[in-house]
């Protein structure tokens, strides 16, 4: 396995808790998220839902959810770094 996604794993669960903590202060109904199996998949679901809720929140069409989902991810999952 690659160095940065074994890093990514170890920080899944901290990116799965606070994504989802921010998904809850986004909307009043969040939806259900479905476990896919893996720690780092849940935490992605989790971050790509708040990314959206955050954006219809704010009102924010012309902002690309990555950016909000990379800004929220940014301190916890490594940056891949070319060999």
């Amino acid at each position: 396995m690659r160095g940065w996604l074994r890093r990514a794993e170890l920080g899944a669960e901290q990116l799965r808790r606070r994504a989802t903590a921010l998904l809850h202060q986004f909307t009043v109904s969040p939806p259900m998220l479905e476990p896919t199996g893996s720690v780092l998949g849940d935490a992605l679901t989790a971050l790509a839902a708040m990314a959206v809720a955050a954006v219809v929140r704010c009102n924010a069409g012309g902002v690309r959810l990555w950016h909000v989902a990379a800004v929220l991810a940014a301190p916890i999952l490594p940056v891949a770094r070319s060999s």
